[in-house]
């Protein structure tokens, strides 16, 4: 039977109070007006959680909060108007205020489409072909090696058309591998594509530097851009110096923001895949013109005046680092530089002056998006002619040692990059490729050690550093004995 109207209580709205709430945090914050929305809203502690996934989009702030103040709160210690005070000031120094808003989101808007239907698959895959029955932690971290790069994308594909008679089931959904993975994948330099390598304490303060000056300067006040995060450079140099070749693009996107590397969504990959082919001792550095995100170039409004806000700031980037020769990625890039000439007129043509060159070069967007990548690549040949009397990096040397023993090492030194990990009974042989592309092998015993603690289950005790001893098996038995045990566990739950 339906309920009378009359005692129907309708629920105040929590998402217009949330955005009071957002309102309050970007005014002039009266602390009478926050106590109200307290009190009408039924706000509690908890709301700072909330507040906190609404900064998602600005990736810095959460990093601040996870780097200095994760652990630190014990939320329900404190007074809840001093909490948002405190996320106030938090939004303030990271220049939040300048945008005005929280950014809400459904939250199947952030959900991954692909995890499940591919998770489903390889329970499937293990279950029918190994007799292996994976649980949700272990196919959870078979999903991480995927997004890793560690598995690939076709290697799931082959899977899906095994188990399903050649034919295809599963599709990928807005799936991109992480950054990392991808050098590994494609067996690339690691010099030109370590995107979480770390720049050295000298670079990094400069780059630290130019983020606070951006902060500061009067151009940068008044740039539309202001209070966007900003990504400096990247560069494979130690010091301050004379580089070979500066890459320029117009402005960081979300991916390198990220990374806080310029270059390193799906078009700064292939670039820096080109780039992995020059000569093993070419010193680059990658930059921008514009030097704050935006989502895509149309949400630059006036790129010209933006580019001229930002033209200080290059050149103290510029005379760190001079170049003989500058490579703009683009037609914005290309004509801040200068270039009144269509893009693709002189993409790849060597344009000289006096004290420098200029090679303009399509947008690689432009090769993985609009079809342009056989121009893309043809052009690319003109920055590989400047330096083909010196020996690229993939060429191997003309004499190599034939005995294979050489190709086994004891250690692993740091021109070798890590490419592949193979079980070989109850060893592990980690695959690695040197500056030659010549595969190195490094073989180490594959054991795991299963820690006991006697005592009673009852107590309650078993989660302790603590322990009586520990039994050594090897990595070959590791499956077996990990169901036995989580068979053992679950008939001493039922007892």
């Amino acid at each position: 039977m339906p309920k009378q109207q009359s005692i129907i209580k309708k629920k105040t709205n929590y998402l217009t109070g949330l955005k009071q709430l957002s309102n309050w945090l970007f005014s002039k914050r009266d602390e009478q007006n926050l106590k109200e929305l307290i009190q009408k809203y039924e706000f509690d502690n908890t709301i700072l959680k909330r507040l906190v996934s609404y900064v998602y989009n600005s990736p810095y702030i959460v990093w601040y909060i996870n780097k200095y103040l994760n652990n630190k709160f014990d939320f329900n210690k404190f007074d809840i108007v001093d909490l948002l005070y405190s996320f106030g000031y938090i939004l303030d120094i990271n220049q939040k205020n300048h945008s005005k808003k929280l950014f809400y989101l459904k939250s199947n808007d952030l959900a991954d489409k692909n995890k499940t239907k591919v998770k489903d698959l390889l329970f499937e895959y293990f279950s029918k072909i190994y007799n292996k029955d994976y649980n949700v932690y272990e196919l959870n971290f078979f999903y991480d090696l995927i997004t890793l790069g560690y598995i690939s994308v076709q290697d799931v594909m082959e899977i899906d058309k095994h188990i399903n008679l050649d034919k295809s089931s599963l599709t990928f959904e807005n799936f991109v591998p992480m950054n990392e993975s991808f050098a590994q994948a494609n067996n690339l330099n690691q010099t030109s594509l370590d995107l979480l390598r770390n720049q050295t304490s000298e670079i990094q303060a400069f780059i630290n530097e130019i983020k606070t000056k951006i902060m500061k300067r009067p151009e940068c006040q008044k740039c539309e851009l202001f209070g966007k995060p900003s990504v400096i450079l990247d560069t494979n140099v130690e010091t301050f110096g004379e580089v070979d070749l500066i890459f320029i693009g117009l402005n960081p996107g979300k991916d390198e923001v990220e990374l806080d590397k310029p270059f390193v969504g799906k078009s700064g990959k292939l670039l820096r895949e080109k780039m992995s082919l020059l000569p093993a001792d070419i010193k680059w550095l990658i930059t921008n013109v514009i030097l704050c995100h935006t989502r895509n170039e149309k949400d630059i409004k006036n790129p010209e005046a933006v580019i001229a806000n930002c033209n200080g700031l290059i050149n103290e980037i510029i005379e760190k680092f001079p170049s003989k020769c500058y490579i703009p990625l683009g037609a914005k890039a290309a004509s801040a530089m200068g270039i009144t000439q269509s893009i693709t007129s002189v993409s790849g043509k060597k344009l000289t002056s006096s004290t420098f060159s200029i090679i303009p070069m399509i947008h690689p967007s432009s090769a993985v998006n609009y079809g342009q990548m056989e121009k893309f690549v043809k052009d690319f040949e003109t920055i590989y002619d400047l330096f083909k009397s010196k020996s690229p990096k993939t060429q191997v040397p003309d004499k190599l040692e034939e005995n294979v023993s050489s190709k086994f090492i004891t250690e692993i030194t740091p021109d070798l990059t890590f490419f592949d990990v193979k079980e070989v009974g109850n060893k592990i042989i980690k695959i690695f490729i040197d500056q030659y592309g010549v595969k190195k092998y490094k073989i180490e015993d594959y054991n795991f050690k299963f820690y006991l603690k006697f005592g009673d289950w009852k107590q309650c005790n078993q989660i302790t550093d603590h322990i009586d001893s520990f039994i050594e098996i090897s990595g070959k038995d590791k499956s077996n004995i990990t169901n036995k045990v989580r068979q053992k566990f679950n008939q001493i739950k039922n007892i």
